[in-house]
């Protein structure tokens, strides 16, 4: 019997970039990669709430880059979104250092000045 297309063993897989390269990109070149790798990420295996992605599967947000170009208004429109998960998808961004000029910044940030005594 004769199969068409690749088998298991031909399969094509994901290249790690050559560590050579990496030596001459500049910092804003890494951190480019950085972002589109991570917006290829499923939403679904980066530790946020299952009723959060569930909402967001609905609606066929399946990425974190998906998610990051969604407003605001945009995600409270989505049936049983509200403000607390807003807050965690927020956080997520935050946590991912994920850039988006409409969202606020989630994560609590330490001052730097200590308390008198």
């Amino acid at each position: 019997m004769k199969r068409y297309g690749p088998g298991p063993h031909k399969r094509r897989t994901r290249k790690l970039p050559d560590p050579e390269w990496d030596a001459f990109l500049s910092d804003d070149e890494r951190e480019a990669i950085r972002i589109a790798e991570i917006k290829t990420s499923s939403l679904a295996n980066l530790g946020i709430g299952s009723r959060t992605v569930n909402c967001l599967e609905d609606y066929n947000i399946l990425l974190i880059g998906e998610l990051s170009v969604l407003t605001r208004d945009e995600l409270l429109s989505i049936e049983n979104f509200g403000e607390q998960t807003i807050a965690e998808c927020g956080r997520l961004l935050d946590s991912l250092k994920i850039p988006h000029p409409q969202w606020k910044r989630f994560s609590k940030r330490k001052s730097r000045n200590k308390p008198k005594k």
